[in-house]
């Protein structure tokens, strides 16, 4: 909407200044038909002339090319960007589609995802993908790994591995740290992301080392998640929805109904979760009927 805006106000003056630069170049052109009319073998003038003719007009074609891209540099800047950030995000809907072990909640709205790798003890860990959503930080291993070697060196059988490694509310998450390492002067640093998760989190802390994206991107992506930011960026036409998301969130009991332990908090959109003692499956509790009179509305 604000490149249609920025293109609303430039078109006019775009279109005066083709008009002006098609103008000009026509004149030209038909000056230099006349010279090239003119050449003849017998009369080195004229081809000089001619010559002449066809430099000034290829000079006159860059400079009203230069003329107009420069009117237009105001709504290409933004529509680059507009192009790279559609590009970007059509690959991040690309790997939430293909992982049959990434599945969204009711409401749930994908953010981010990147390659990465899980560092574990300070050591190369999993390869796979990162992701992200206005609820939950995810890790999913997807990689090939060596079964069989041959003498320990060449590997002669391997075996694909995708699966669900980390899944963590984001509000659990307690402390994020980002910043680039190793390279020199400059060169080959890598970006890496390091949390340290609440003691109800399936880990105490996880350390990636992102893969063609910056840490400080998702430092700020994860901290708007967190602070609620990122609702006020929803859709309209979604409101209704999360609403309604939330309010069967708040019908989830704070205990297990079979052994009465304290239940983990339900994530907006959750159809149900699960008693992390005994394991049973626990519901939110049926709507209340609006009494005689009341708007279900309301």
């Amino acid at each position: 909407a604000s490149v249609a805006r920025q293109w609303e106000q430039t078109r006019p003056q775009v279109h005066n200044g083709l008009s002006q630069q098609v103008n000009r170049l026509n004149s030209s052109l038909a000056a230099a038909a006349n010279s090239v009319n003119r050449l003849s073998a017998r009369n080195a003038g004229t081809v000089s002339a001619a010559s002449t003719a066809l430099a000034q007009l290829q000079n006159q074609i860059s400079a009203a090319r230069n003329s107009i891209s420069g009117q237009l540099g105001g709504v290409e800047e933004p529509l680059s960007f507009l192009e790279e950030t559609i590009q970007r995000f059509d690959w991040v809907l690309e790997q939430f589609h293909r992982s049959p072990n990434v599945v969204l909640m009711d409401t749930e709205a994908p953010l981010m995802a990147t390659e990465a790798e899980w560092e574990r003890s300070g050591e190369e860990g999993p390869d796979g993908i990162l992701f992200l959503t206005d609820q939950r930080l995810l890790f999913e291993q997807n990689e090939e790994i060596a079964t069989e070697k041959l003498f320990g060196l060449v590997t002669t059988k391997k075996e694909k591995r995708q699966e669900l490694l980390l899944e963590v509310p984001v509000r659990e998450i307690e402390r994020i740290d980002h910043g680039q390492q190793g390279g020199f002067l400059g060169i080959g640093k890598t970006e890496k992301l390091s949390l340290i998760l609440a003691a109800q989190a399936p880990v105490s802390r996880a350390t990636f080392e992102l893969r063609g994206q910056a840490a400080a991107d998702w430092a700020m992506w994860l901290k708007r998640v967190q602070t609620g930011e990122i609702d006020r960026d929803r859709a309209a036409g979604y409101a209704a929805e999360v609403q309604a998301a939330e309010a069967r969130a708040a019908r989830f009991p704070s205990n297990c109904p079979n052994c009465l332990a304290p239940l983990p908090l339900p994530g907006r959109g959750a159809e149900y979760i699960v008693c992390e003692y005994c394991g049973t499956v626990v519901q939110p509790a049926e709507a209340e009927a609006p009494a005689a009179g009341e708007s279900a509305i309301e």
